[in-house]
């Protein structure tokens, strides 16, 4: 028994490569059988969110500088500020009135309104959502009012709140909080208060007019989370933005940037992805033997590898045709000589602005004048939605802090081109690949791929073990190569052990098992029989930017293994099978 199964293991044990580069979002996504219960709820939690801020942002933006004489009946200046105390201890009829008014303000019908029209409507998020009505149920509440009492204004700090209902899987119920704070200034001068708004108006055309398009992050990582996290510490991204608002021209005012802060939204944030893969090589095929001789220190055979999958016009790549107005600019550019790479451009970036949800609303909000252009931005690769607060100003006596507004910071390569960079992140994610692989052949002749296990793992934690797809720590694996992640120093790029499909994409795995020894295996349950499918159907992926799954439509080199049959196991032997058939990948401690 021991030998026939070695022998069936050896014969279905067949490797292909497809060295995948781009595919459009919308021709191959994740495979439709998987849920993602983290990925839809954080997808969901972010949509509602951006919705609930740029409204309340809207509507109270309104609100920031106003005269006396708009307040409520019940309510006056001088009355407000001999109650200073009833705002220190949260209660009073003063600070009741205040709380009232400002909560009629709130746009809560917009804000309902919008989620059911944006969101709702999206059949992607049917799973996690709790009934056709707003996910709001508690409503939308005033959570605090602070008053300061200045010499010519009364400044309140108000934080409205909210908590996002949804469910999980097995139908848990999920609860998510949400808030937004907002500020008014409320003037008993009408001179002064005509000046705190030009000052507002000069702030504000700054940045959605005089500096939209300037605001730069010089970057090669493709790591958009890493970089989400830098762009708040970079001080020469902050220094210019410093520079230009103690530039403006105030009278009788001083802008004050001590506590500038700047935080990227989430959810918002577009990249150059455009929609370009390679050919699915069959196994007896050119590309995929050279490919297997580049992984074995062929040098002829590399150099035959990546002059045809690098570049424009690679022989190995299936280039895919567009319809989108964006999308068919990029064959005339080329047409005309313009550097630019089909993997990745402005015109990809254009089209990503104009449809991703979240993005597209908060410049819509923002009301500035951002936008691509096609021949200044050649060399940008993401743009970053970015939320810039902390400023304040001086003004007569008083200190002012300006709303939070939406600036749009540009991450643009030090490449001379988008051709040259994605040229170099190819051979970069292929050096990294075939230093991680390890590729050798055993004495039967068939190509292993030696991984290498971590110092700190303990071969008892994986002998004969089962994971899930989820719990298998696949990202120490990827960071174990030292030599492999030498290879990853400019570029950033992210790496991935999924289940391939030809037709439907990637998917995280259900279940991995690591025999006696130490071969690991990748498999699924059939839904309607749930018997062992996608026996070793891996793909291992470095993309360009995280998260392939969600977002396939960017560039990726993509090694992928496959059985030639499909395996009908049940899964109750599947311990037994597995223990003495041979994977391509072998874990070595």
């Amino acid at each position: 028994m021991k030998k026939l199964l070695c022998i069936l293991g050896a014969s279905t044990m067949v490797v292909s490569a497809p060295l995948s580069v781009i595919s459009c979002k919308k021709t191959k996504s994740r495979v439709d059988d998987e849920f993602d219960y983290n990925r839809i709820i954080k997808e969901f939690i972010d949509e509602v969110a951006s919705i609930f801020k740029t409204e309340i942002s809207t509507r109270f933006n309104e609100y920031q500088f106003i005269s006396d004489q708009q307040l409520p009946d019940e309510l006056d200046y001088k009355t407000i500020k001999d109650s200073d105390q009833q705002f220190k201890e949260r209660k009073g009829e003063v600070y009741d009135n205040v709380v009232t008014w400002i909560s009629d303000l709130i746009p809560r019908d917009n804000i309902n309104n919008v989620i059911k029209e944006e969101v709702l409507t999206n059949v992607n998020y049917n799973p996690v959502l709790i009934d056709r009505n707003t996910p709001l149920k508690d409503g939308i509440w005033i959570d605090e009012v602070n008053l300061k009492s200045q010499e010519v204004a009364l400044t309140f700090t108000v934080k409205i709140s909210s908590t996002i209902h949804l469910k999980g899987g097995n139908d848990e119920k999920y609860f998510e909080s949400i808030d937004s704070y907002v500020i008014i200034n409320v003037f008993d001068q009408e001179a002064i208060l005509e000046q705190a708004k030009k000052i507002e108006a000069e702030y504000v055309d700054l940045i959605n007019n005089k500096i939209a398009n300037s605001i730069l992050f010089l970057s090669d990582s493709g790591n958009l989370d890493k970089t989400t996290l830098e762009i708040p510490e970079n001080e020469i991204l902050k220094k210019y933005l410093k520079d230009e608002i103690n530039n403006l021209k105030i009278d009788d005012g001083q802008m004050n940037d001590k506590n500038l802060s700047l935080k990227v939204v989430d959810g918002g944030i577009v990249d150059a992805g455009t929609g370009m893969h390679t050919n699915e090589f069959e196994a007896n095929a050119v590309p995929y033997q050279t490919f297997l001789k580049a992984l074995q220190d062929d040098q002829e055979a590399e150099q035959t590898l990546l002059e045809n999958i690098k570049g424009n016009d690679g022989k190995w790549k299936r280039i895919e045709s567009f319809t989108s107005s964006d999308y068919v600019e990029i064959d005339k550019a080329i047409a005309r000589g313009e550097k630019i790479s089909r993997a990745l451009n402005q015109y990809g970036l254009s089209s990503h602005v104009k449809e991703e949800s979240i993005f597209k609303r908060l410049l819509l909000s923002s009301k500035s004048s951002f936008k691509i252009d096609f021949e200044k931005d050649a060399n940008i690769i993401a743009v970053f939605a970015t939320e810039l607060k902390g400023l304040s100003f001086t003004l007569a006596k008083s200190d002012f802090e300006l709303n939070s507004r939406t600036i749009f910071i540009r991450q643009k390569i030090t490449r001379e081109n988008t051709l040259e960079y994605y040229d170099d992140f190819i051979q970069s994610a292929w050096e990294f690949q075939k230093t991680f692989l390890q590729a050798e052949r055993d004495r039967n002749g068939d190509v292993i791929f030696n991984l290498r296990a971590p110092q700190f793992w303990q071969k008892s934690n994986f002998a004969e073990k089962f994971f899930t797809g989820d719990d298998f720590p696949i990202q120490e694996l990827f960071l174990a190569n030292e030599q492999a992640n030498e290879k990853n120093l400019v570029f950033n790029f992210s790496q991935d052990m999924l289940r391939s499909n030809q037709y439907l994409g990637f998917a995280r795995p259900k279940y991995i098992y690591v025999n006696k020894d130490f071969n690991i295996f990748y498999y699924d349950l059939h839904q309607t029989t749930g018997r062992v499918v996608a026996l070793n159907n891996i793909a291992i992926t470095t993309s360009l930017f995280p998260d392939v799954l969600k977002n396939y439509g960017q560039p990726q080199l993509t090694f992928e293994t496959y059985n030639k049959s499909n395996p009908n196991y049940n899964p109750d032997d599947i311990k037994e099978i597995l223990d003495y058939m041979k994977s391509p990948l072998s874990l070595k401690f």
